[in-house]
């Protein structure tokens, strides 16, 4: 089974696909579809990776309903409470902390990686199982990419023509490829009326804002 570590984002964004007005407005249809598709898929058959200190669960906390409705965000915050201690499907990773509480496994090249954010990194460095990181509409992921890269972190951008401050290059190798993908053919802003997110390079800036802080 395949491990993952799943930024609070994903879930944020999935739930909007439910709500009557969005928590992360820079998220399209499209990538709230593919939030749903992806957590769906990790309940299923992953393994999800969390702390044995429940930093992710006290995030996830903050966005969810712990009684797994409505959306498919509360659905899998539901999924990981009740099999916290299964091992075939949640795994808690002990991490570790320096006196001034900076994460010793954290590699001085992300040392300024949104402190929000760096448990998730952390959990993908130390975790045997060797986890991605699914992340829908943070940018700190694109924008730390090399960094990632040479310590080993995989991420699975779900939605990466909504991230934030999206580069040129970056948005127009990758925009038709992973709406696409990620979406199994559809088309995207198929509905008319429903919001859109765009690359910097569709609309030489950006307006969003990061879903943790709706």
């Amino acid at each position: 089974m395949t491990a993952y570590v799943v930024d609070e984002n994903v879930p944020i964004v999935a739930n909007d696909s439910s709500r009557p007005e969005p928590k992360a407005q820079q998220a399209d249809v499209d990538c709230r579809l593919a939030c749903v598709q992806a957590l769906n898929r990790v309940v299923r058959t992953g393994i999800i990776i969390i702390d044995t200190e429940d930093e992710v669960v006290q995030a996830y906390r903050k966005y969810l309903d712990f009684r797994g409705q409505p959306g498919a965000g509360d659905a899998f915050y539901r999924h990981v409470l009740d099999n916290k201690y299964n091992r075939k499907r949640v795994r808690r990773i002990k991490v570790m902390r320096t006196a001034d509480r900076r994460f010793e496994a954290l590699p001085a090249a992300l040392s300024d990686f949104d402190p929000a954010d760096q448990i998730f990194v952390v959990l993908a460095l130390v975790a045997r199982e060797g986890p991605r990181i699914l992340n829908a509409v943070d940018s700190d992921y694109s924008q730390h990419k090399a960094a990632l890269e040479i310590a080993g972190v995989r991420v699975e951008e779900l939605c990466p023509w909504c991230l934030k401050g999206a580069g040129a290059k970056d948005a127009t190798e990758t925009i038709g490829r992973a709406r696409s993908s990620a979406l199994n053919g559809r088309s995207a802003g198929r509905s008319r009326g429903r919001p859109r997110c765009s690359s910097s390079a569709e609309r030489g800036h950006s307006r969003s804002t990061d879903a943790q802080n709706p």
